[in-house]
């Protein structure tokens, strides 16, 4: 799959002295998660993401010329007890997830605009707390085509349109009108 870096972007990747890195943005009900790799906050397009330093790891992103979802794992190490219990206590499969690919010059400024590596859902969390004092967090997440395998199972009656849209009416004289009789054109 061919990218289309901006041209701020392929300077960068084309540059001597290129400082990389990666950004992570966990889109949680309550709060976002927002970390990158490096070390402390880092502010962005009006986000802030913390510094996991060299506590992250990311799994090679892959992609394939085939129409094929494949996923990414990311760990954190040394996880503060309010982000663990966003893991165990909200509803995060599904959620958004995305990572950027950025790069710093010398006074430690993003060259450009981060780069969309990855954007997915994500699936599970494991947490390792073997050791409380450093507590590992891992998540996978799915690329967005795992949706398109997805049966849709959505129906064309007034409860299911309710369901999304409390106050639609517009299914509700569906079941009658399917035993009415209609002539067209002359009797």
């Amino acid at each position: 799959m061919a990218r289309d870096l901006t041209s701020g972007m392929q300077t960068v990747v084309q540059a001597a002295g290129l400082v990389p890195i990666f950004l992570a943005d966990l889109e949680f009900d309550s709060q976002p998660l927002r970390v990158w790799t490096g070390y402390g906050n880092l502010t962005w397009n009006g986000m802030t993401f913390l510094g996991a330093g060299d506590l992250g790891d990311l799994s090679p992103i892959e992609e394939t010329q085939e129409a094929k979802a494949v996923g990414i794992t990311m760990s954190l190490a040394g996880v503060a007890e309010e982000n663990v219990s966003l893991a165990m206590n909200e509803d995060y499969q599904g959620r958004a997830v995305t990572i950027y690919f950025a790069a710093f010059d010398q006074p430690r400024q993003l060259v450009t605009s981060p780069y969309q590596l990855f954007k997915g859902r994500m699936d599970v969390f494991e947490i390792d707390d073997s050791d409380p004092e450093n507590i590992v967090m891992t998540m996978s997440a799915e690329n967005s085509l795992r949706s398109l395998s997805t049966p849709n199972v959505r129906r064309y009656t007034d409860a299911d349109q309710k369901m999304e849209h409390p106050t639609d009416d517009g299914f509700g004289q569906v079941k009658d009108i399917q035993d009415v009789q209609i002539v067209w054109g002359k009797s």
